[in-house]
């Protein structure tokens, strides 16, 4: 069995294949539920992992490389400054509105419609800010690594390029923080979960392969490339009407829910099949929450 294979079947939730069946034993005899096993999973993986990668670096990289490298990361990390540990707010919010609400197919989020109504705010309001916090991640980072870099003089590798592909994909990972973030809030931790396990495996391994092939610099990019994959690949696969929303929401009318029987959406919440009744929010009050419910 390849590895790829465990990968796309961790990814599709088959766990019996990835997972040794003495280890889920050691797990279940220990009283971790899958949620908490992906968890350990992935911090296990990063003790092991990191120690390998430094020896790859230190056996496929020059000195002067690996200073680079180093320094790509330590820059990177100021990714924490943009996101402003919003992440634990967010599950928090998140977790307190769906008590009122559900997961749909393919994304879409049923409820109450008041509920409905602050989720549908916090969605896109923090999306918003992630998006603007994305682009000033890239509008900063990378004309200030252009100069700390440009004064090392000559080097005899490229550096320019993987520098800006390191910041875009470090800035498209903190865009999609947010929708793992109210993920996990809304009880699924499994996903969350499964989601670090398989970004961090995969992204240890494209790195891998990157210093073996002589690819230099690139591995930076290759670190956060193996995350984005899994997250955006989960996303689009896994929840692609709450990336519709979120896109219609912020570019076009405030119904981006779609009208089948059962749904919710900004404008209304649709009862059901053969339902003569819709229940319609609108100027909702923080003191009262008036629903005016309309009689067609």
């Amino acid at each position: 069995m390849n590895l790829w294979r465990c990968i796309i079947a961790c990814w599709q939730g088959n766990e019996t294949i990835v997972i040794p069946t003495f280890v889920k034993q050691i797990l279940r005899f220990l009283g971790f539920d899958r949620a908490v096993s992906f968890g350990i999973l992935a911090r296990l993986w990063s003790l092991v992992a990191g120690p390998v990668t430094m020896m790859v670096i230190a056996t496929g990289f020059s000195p002067e490389e690996q200073g680079f490298y180093y320094t790509f990361s330590s820059l990177l990390a100021l990714q924490i400054f943009f996101d402003l540990g919003l992440m634990f707010v967010i599950s928090q919010f998140t977790s307190h509105e769906f008590v009122h609400l559900a997961w749909g197919p393919s994304g879409t989020v049923v409820g109450e419609p008041i509920a409905m109504k602050r989720f549908n705010d916090l969605l896109r309001k923090t999306v918003l800010w992630f998006g603007v916090a994305a682009l000033l991640m890239i509008a900063i980072l990378v004309p200030a690594g252009f100069f700390f870099f440009g004064q090392k003089g000559i080097v005899t590798f490229p550096w320019r390029l993987p520098w800006t592909l390191a910041v875009v994909g470090t800035a498209l990972n903190l865009l999609v923080m947010p929708f793992f973030a109210i993920i996990s809030g809304s009880g699924d931790v499994v996903t969350a979960n499964k989601r670090d396990l398989v970004g961090t495996v995969l992204s240890s391994i494209l790195c891998w392969l990157v210093i073996g092939l002589h690819g230099g610099l690139y591995a930076a990019f290759a670190v956060n490339f193996g995350v984005l994959i899994v997250s955006w690949g989960y996303l689009v696969t896994k929840r692609p009407k709450l990336l519709m929303f979120v896109w219609k929401g912020r570019f076009g009318n405030d119904s981006a829910w779609s009208d089948e029987p059962g749904s919710s959406n900004m404008g209304g919440v649709r009862m059901g099949a053969g339902s003569h009744s819709t229940l319609t929010v609108k100027d909702v009050d923080l003191k009262n929450r008036i629903v005016r419910i309309r009689h067609p």
